[in-house]
């Protein structure tokens, strides 16, 4: 990708609005934070309450405080250039990304996943026209080709790398030297086979049952609970003993309470764990088509997506990337645990640095904002 020299300070206080209000836009957008400042730009962020954690940052607005809409505090910010996170549905998002484009405000939006490109730009659930910001990061060519041929606009898609997985990546390289703490949950359980779930929400975004739907669309044929007990049998067929550790998504208020449990499991529910210590100590890693499970791979975890009845497309970007297997069943399942419970060590010997981790990811879609400002 070509992109603008990064000259420190060569934009002066030139008024930067970040903007992102779900975790994946979010981990993107903070990653930008740092290089941001250098480039002297005057930093003003949008995003939720519950997510104002991942910026270190005090100059915040959060959503849940701008009760006419983001509309009006756009318009009194006058920001001289716009970068946004994306979303699967309506949002103060898209919002900024339209306000931007009408005030003629140059705009870029991150998006931090390889799939659903269209309608992250259209509102109204898909149903209206997409609008589309001035330029568009994504995090590889192989997201740029879908994203093209879904029919975003070639001249506005670029492949910058993605900030937030580059940080995974330069953990990894970190922590092959030193790794982390051992998370508290995991205290005491020195010489367990541990499988960690890294669960989603997927009963609420997709219904639990075919001929139901959620707002995220049709059920998809399993839920993070029907994932879960399938594990759990499967790993009680194993002659071995197990903690099998659930860590909920950020966004889940029922959590399952499995009884009976098969004699040779050990249930811990893990909400808040470090989702990555947590990864790194544990000697196996599944999920369905979480991020985390991309993540996981990075750090040299052994991972998995275990998506038993899958109906319709196959969205994990690990699984379509060639990262992780795929495993549709239990017998899948099991053979998969049962040949990673021979192996020694928890972790994976260190591979190449994929280009999606590209360590000047934030630099490139910074310099994509730069070229709009001085076009």
């Amino acid at each position: 990708m070509e992109h603008a020299a990064i000259t420190p300070g060569q934009y002066g206080e030139s008024s930067l609005l970040l903007c992102a209000t779900d975790a994946g836009g979010v981990r993107n957008i903070a990653a930008l934070c740092s290089s941001a400042k250098e480039q002297g730009f005057e930093i003003h962020i949008v995003t939720r309450r519950s997510l104002a954690s991942l910026f270190q940052d005090s100059n915040i607005m959060l959503v849940e405080n701008l009760a006419g809409g983001i509309k009006p505090f756009l318009r009194k910010l006058q920001p001289g250039v716009v970068i946004c996170g994306t979303t699967r549905y309506d949002s103060p998002d898209r919002e900024t990304i339209a306000f931007a484009r009408m005030r003629g405000v140059p705009c870029v939006a991150v998006v931090d996943e390889w799939y659903n490109y269209i309608l992250r730009f259209s509102g109204r659930d898909g149903e209206e026209l997409p609008v589309f910001p001035d330029a568009i990061a994504v995090p590889d060519e192989f997201a740029r080709r879908e994203a093209i041929a879904e029919g975003v606009p070639r001249e506005i898609c670029h492949a910058t790398g993605s900030p937030s997985l580059a940080l995974v990546a330069d953990l990894a390289e970190l922590w092959h030297k030193f790794p982390p703490a051992v998370p508290k949950e995991l205290s005491g359980l020195d010489g367990a086979t541990i499988v960690t779930f890294v669960s989603e929400t997927h009963y609420s975004d997709y219904g639990m049952a075919p001929g139901e739907s959620g707002p995220l669309g049709p059920f998809i044929g399993y839920t993070e609970q029907s994932v879960c007990r399938s594990i759990l049998q499967t790993l009680g067929g194993i002659p071995k003993k197990f903690v099998f550790v659930y860590r909920p998504h950020p966004s889940e208020s029922e959590f399952p309470e499995p009884t009976p449990l098969p004699d040779n499991i050990q249930f811990l529910l893990a909400p808040g764990a470090p989702l990555l210590p947590l990864c790194y100590h544990s000697d196996m890693v599944i999920g369905m088509r979480s991020m985390a499970i991309l993540e996981a791979k990075l750090i040299g975890c052994r991972a998995a997506s275990f998506q038993p009845g899958l109906v319709g497309p196959q969205l994990s970007t690990a699984v379509r990337l060639g990262l992780v297997p795929f495993l549709m069943d239990e017998n899948s399942l099991s053979a998969w645990i049962s040949e990673n419970s021979l192996k020694s060590g928890r972790r994976e010997s260190a591979s190449r640095r994929p280009d999606f981790a590209r360590p000047d990811a934030a630099d490139n879609i910074l310099s994509l904002a730069m070229q709009k400002i001085l076009h």
